[in-house]
Parts: structure tokens; C-alpha cells; sequence
């Protein structure tokens, strides 16, 4: 032993003498122990008993009786909201098919004229109906005399009228010409498309059978090699 180690041995007891000890705990004995704070209700007890009691396979849930409930409640709470939502519009209804409809003002019809005299008999029965009773006199008297001095005006009109719609008639048959066309070239583009798709595939399996001829002639000379 070296004098660093003799000196550590010989001071080793004063130095545990002065640490204090930590006091010691009484044994634990479960007689002496107060266990009424930890004791159940006969309530909890039986509670405890019915819940751990063994049920027919199927009518235990996964999560237990109390999710269950706690999930149907909350199905409650919604399916009421939902048929107070549906009482409230159900009065909003009610509502408004009591109330007084009011007359709706039917708009006159006018018919397109093709001549000159169903022009002037349009404007004369329009002017008769009671809706336009809010224009004076003066103002029919002049309308009237503009319709009956302006006869060459308004057989232009007409004339403009019937060539506008031969025009649309014209555009609406070749919009339907062009139509035509198009879904041909749609036909034609997907024939075209389907024999590209052939003549790859032919290409493919022509690549590999030539392929495979190749594999088969090099395999020939190798074995002629092997005799060699």
C-alpha cells in the first residue's frame, strides 16, 4: 500500500463519523395502516361487480357502456337541433304561402310582323291597351302620324328584319356544317391514332423476335465453338 492510499484508509472513519445518518423509516405493517380512505361504498362495490361480470360475446362494446351512451346523447342533442331547423323553415313556408299574392302585369306579346299592314295593326293595338293609358293625346296623335307619313321607313325596317334573319339561318347552317366537319376529323384523328398504335406494336414485336434470332444464332455459334 503507497502512503496516499494508508492515509486515505486512516481518515476514511472520521470522515464517515461526521456525515449524518438519514433517519430510519418504520417497517411497513398493513395491520397498523388506517385503510378507511381507500375502503369503497357498498354503491361502488356493486357498480364495480356489474361492470366487471361477464356478458355473452357481442353485446360488450369495444370502448365500453359509458361511450356508448355518451355517443347517443350527443346523437340526441343533434337529431333535436335538426327538427327545431326543420319546424323554423316549415313556419318561414307557411308564411309566405299565406300571404297575398299580388297580380303580376302580363307583358303583351308581340308577334314578329312580316308586312307592312301587321306592323301598323301591332302599333295600333299596343297603343290600345289600357298599360299605355299613361301616354297623352298628343303623344298618340304624333306616334299615329309618324306610323301613317313614314310607310317607306318602315318597309325598310321590315326588309332589314327579314334579311338579318336569313343571315342567322345561313349562320345556323354552317355552324352545323362546321360541326359536321369537326367530329369527321375527330373520327379521322382516332383511326389515325389507332393504326399509329398498330404499327408500334408491330414494330415491337418485330424488334424482339429479330431479337431473339439474333440470341439463337449467337447461342449456334457458341455451341459449334464448344467442338471446335
Amino acid at each position: 500500500m503507497n502512503p496516499k492510499m494508508y492515509k486515505q484508509a486512516k481518515v476514511a472513519p472520521q470522515i464517515k463519523q461526521r456525515k449524518q445518518e438519514p433517519e430510519l423509516l418504520p417497517e411497513w405493517n398493513s395491520y397498523q395502516q388506517d385503510h378507511q380512505k381507500y375502503k369503497m361504498t357498498d354503491s361502488e362495490i356493486a357498480s364495480r361487480k356489474e361492470e366487471r361480470k361477464p356478458r355473452p360475446r357481442g353485446s360488450e362494446p369495444l370502448l365500453g357502456d359509458k361511450h356508448v351512451l355518451r355517443k347517443q346523447e350527443i346523437r340526441n342533442e343533434e337529431l333535436e337541433r335538426n327538427d327545431e331547423l326543420i319546424d323554423m323553415m316549415i313556419e318561414g313556408l307557411k308564411r309566405k304561402t299565406s300571404a297575398p299574392k299580388q297580380p303580376q302585369k302580363q307583358q303583351p306579346q308581340r308577334r314578329m310582323s312580316t308586312s307592312q299592314q301587321d306592323y301598323e295593326d301591332d302599333i295600333q293595338q299596343e297603343l290600345q291597351q289600357p298599360q299605355n293609358n299613361q301616354f297623352s293625346n298628343a303623344q298618340l296623335k304624333i306616334i299615329q302620324d309618324m306610323v301613317k307619313q313614314t310607310p317607306q321607313l318602315n318597309e325598310v325596317l321590315l326588309s332589314q328584319i327579314n334579311q338579318l334573319s336569313k343571315q342567322l339561318s345561313d349562320s345556323t347552317v354552317q355552324l352545323q356544317e362546321t360541326v359536321l366537319k369537326v367530329q369527321k376529323l375527330e373520327m379521322d384523328n382516332r383511326k389515325l391514332k389507332d393504326e399509329v398504335d398498330e404499327l408500334k406494336l408491330k414494330v415491337k414485336v418485330q424488334a424482339e423476335t429479330q431479337k431473339a434470332a439474333e440470341f439463337q444464332a449467337f447461342e449456334e455459334v457458341l455451341d459449334k465453338l464448344k467442338y471446335m
